[in-house]
């Protein structure tokens, strides 16, 4: 789920999508970089605990794919 979120407007050729809208809008994108990769995650609320997991809420998907996310970073 996003809070604050907004479509990327132009996506490189070499870009992967990692989630869209419904309406195939993109809003988390991985470009690789060098020997690593970008991500831009379109929505400039998504990392705060009230959207991951805070006091009196829990997202499981969004902590799921930050988890997914930097494991696949990970050595």
């Amino acid at each position: 789920s996003f809070m604050s979120a907004w479509a990327l407007a132009a996506v490189p050729e070499n870009a992967t999508i990692l989630c869209a809208t419904p309406d195939n809008w993109p809003l988390i994108a991985s470009v690789p970089v060098g020997q690593g990769e970008l991500v831009l995650i379109a929505d400039s609320e998504f990392l705060h605990n009230r959207n991951l997991e805070g006091s009196k809420n829990h997202d499981p998907a969004n902590t799921a794919f930050l988890k997914n996310l930097l494991d696949s970073v990970a050595p």
